[in-house]
């Protein structure tokens, strides 16, 4: 069974429910939108996701604690990423949206981070949890 066909990892025939991305900045979004579709639209990158995410299977707990600090839930996301980018161009995807999953993958899951990683680096290193909104688009592309 395809990625289209509902075999993908969260999917219904109904429908698929990505409740994170309203949660993200710009253009933290657009990269989560573009590698969430071409999981689904592209058969040899949702294979690759599917083989990657396999030894990772009922993992929920270790990535609710750990996120990609877990090893096996790191090497998960690197390969969905990678797979997702080598995609994006074989389905026409724009050069901005390209380079905002490319961005994404360098500064987090190619380093086994996520964005709440940058908000708790500067709550250590000066007690800001949450940036005010003087820093919020400084701190969304940098």
């Amino acid at each position: 069974m395809s990625a289209r066909e509902g075999g993908g990892i969260g999917m219904t025939s109904e429908r698929t429910r990505l409740r994170m991305i309203d949660a993200l900045p710009d253009p933290w979004w657009r990269a989560a939108v573009a590698v969430a579709v071409t999981l689904v639209a592209d058969d040899a990158a949702a294979a690759a996701c599917a083989a990657a995410v396999t030894p990772t299977h009922g993992l929920w707990r270790e990535a609710a604690r750990h996120g990609l600090d877990h090893p096996g839930l790191a090497r998960s996301a690197r390969v969905c990423f990678e797979s997702a980018l080598e995609a994006l161009s074989r389905l026409g995807t724009d050069a901005a949206t390209i380079s905002a999953v490319a961005a994404f993958h360098d500064r987090y899951s190619a380093r086994g981070r996520c964005p709440a990683d940058d908000r708790l680096d500067e709550w250590a290193e000066d007690g800001t949890l949450l940036p005010g909104p003087d820093r919020f688009m400084e701190l969304t592309w940098a």
